[in-house]
């Protein structure tokens, strides 16, 4: 229907504009890092690689220390690749918590921090699982100033839902890597299992 095209189109807006957000913050903070590393090298004495390395430490130690604390205490589901959340939900197995705010909030901070400070981290499944929150939050319906506003009647259920979750899936790995084919190919093949 017309207006599944036009909740997709938003969505990929959304979560494009969050990917490129993500990533462009991710390179900022590195490149910051890299400058004031080199500053601290060309300004130190005979010790200044190791003061330089003592600085990278002192940005990614807290910052580790931060995104453990949020997986840990505010949204466990963050943690991980979320790609196993994703298959449970399309599965048709209920994860409470995998698709709330908080998960979203905690998985967005996250790999911000983990990918700035240098550490092993892969972006495809946790931008797999923020589309996929963003999707299910387009199958809620909109919120209307409080009130419970919802979809017609030919947008609601579970079928929907999931078809939203796995297009959202499929638009997160699409903006996080430029590739929207792969992110489709993604999605039908990694995320869905009926399609």
């Amino acid at each position: 229907t017309p207006m599944k095209w036009a909740i997709t189109a938003t969505m990929a807006v959304i979560i494009a504009l969050q990917a490129g957000a993500m990533i462009l913050g991710s390179f900022h903070i590195g490149q910051w890092k890299l400058v004031v590393m080199h500053q601290i090298i060309n300004e130190g004495g005979g010790q200044a690689q190791m003061l330089g390395f003592g600085f990278l430490l002192l940005y990614a130690i807290p910052v580790c220390w931060v995104s453990s604390l949020l997986v840990t205490y505010v949204a466990p589901h963050a943690g991980g690749s979320g790609i196993p959340e994703i298959k449970a939900f399309l599965n048709g197995i209920n994860m409470p918590g995998a698709f709330t705010f908080r998960a979203w909030f905690c998985r967005s901070i996250g790999l911000v921090f983990v990918t700035s400070a240098g550490l092993f981290a892969g972006t495809e499944g946790p931008f797999a699982h923020i589309g996929g929150i963003v999707g299910s939050w387009f199958a809620d319906g909109p919120a209307c100033l409080g009130l419970s506003c919802r979809w017609p009647p030919v947008l609601t259920g579970h079928r929907n839902r999931c078809e939203l979750v796995s297009q959202g899936c499929a638009i997160g790995v699409a903006a996080g890597f430029g590739a929207p084919v792969g992110g489709i190919l993604f999605s039908l093949e990694e995320a869905s299992t009926y399609w």
